[in-house]
């Protein structure tokens, strides 16, 4: 039965396809796994053709979206080229997505599950894109994260968890109570 559902999640990738295996920091750890193999070995606990660790910086090793459990398409022949992507197919941030990326992340929630105002879309894009400074103070980003969340208040529901990967400590425990 497992084996059926994994076979089922290589449907997303393009006949000849291979798989990555690339770690929690973006390192590239092998690009060509076999998708048989890959089956087989995600269904057994058997080892694997790659580390279990990156090699680079000692991070997990991942050849799933740890959202949607698809597996990480690898190159493509004829030359199986592969270049790390940010994003999964069902649109999730990679966990070595940068900040930036994440934002695009939280921008694609709000504008496919909010039927916000022109004013209020136009103004959460605003505080989005001041958001990506780097340089931005925390008590800047503070405001900015509490005129998101008053102009879209279910925000924190359904895209709590990429929003919580933004804030600093400082502005999550100013702006939600968190520690």
């Amino acid at each position: 039965m497992q084996q059926q559902i994994l076979e089922g999640l290589l449907s997303g990738l393009r006949v000849g396809q291979s798989i990555a295996a690339v770690c929690r920091r973006g390192h590239v750890v092998e690009p060509n796994l076999s998708p048989r193999t890959w089956v087989e070995q995600s269904a057994a606990t058997s080892s694997t053709n790659y580390p279990e660790k990156c090699t680079d910086c000692g991070a997990v090793v991942l050849t799933a979206c740890i959202s949607c459990g698809q597996p990480l398409p690898g190159g493509r022949p004829p030359l199986y080229e592969y270049r790390v992507r940010p994003f999964c197919a069902c649109g999730a941030a990679m966990p070595w997505a940068t900040r930036k990326e994440r934002l695009y992340e939280l921008q694609n929630i709000i504008e496919e599950r909010e039927a916000l105002s022109e004013a209020d879309r136009l103004l959460v894009n605003e505080q989005i894109e001041a958001l990506a400074r780097e340089d931005l103070p925390e008590k800047q980003q503070n405001r900015a994260w509490q005129a998101i969340q008053r102009a879209s208040p279910e925000l924190m529901g359904y895209g709590g968890e990429i929003v919580l990967t933004l804030m600093s400590e400082w502005v999550r425990e100013k702006l939600v109570g968190k520690k």
